[in-house]
């Protein structure tokens, strides 16, 4: 699992739009990976370090829009298809994601319009 360090490490050695793209596709896998839309705690313990790395590259002058639309992508996918019962924690992991993607500073969800 990513930790602040490596992910740190890594983002520290891109250089390149395509070594950031790179790895976020990493990052955004391995999340899709662990996601288990029935245990909101490990839905926010894989979200965090893909946040983070959203944040870290955003502030590197990269473009995250389209992986920070990616990551709520496999939230909604999940939650659209889930037949399980346990519709209450369905429901919070996809708020989980929804929360940390849109509603943390800097992860390039929200595009900046300028204003003419």
């Amino acid at each position: 699992m990513l930790n602040t360090e490596t992910i740190d490490e890594s983002v520290a050695a891109i250089d390149t739009p395509d070594a950031a793209k790179a790895f976020m596709q990493t990052i955004i896998s391995e999340f899709q990976d662990k996601y288990t839309i029935e245990d909101p705690e490990r839905v926010k313990k894989y979200v965090k370090p893909a946040v983070e790395a959203l944040q870290k590259l955003k502030k590197k002058g990269y473009d995250m829009h389209p992986f920070a639309v990616q990551l709520m992508a496999v939230a909604i996918r999940e939650f659209e298809s889930y037949k399980g019962s346990k519709d209450m924690r369905a429901y919070k992991s996809t708020l989980i994601v929804a929360d940390f993607v849109t509603h943390k500073k800097g992860t390039g969800y929200w595009e900046k319009k300028d204003k003419k």
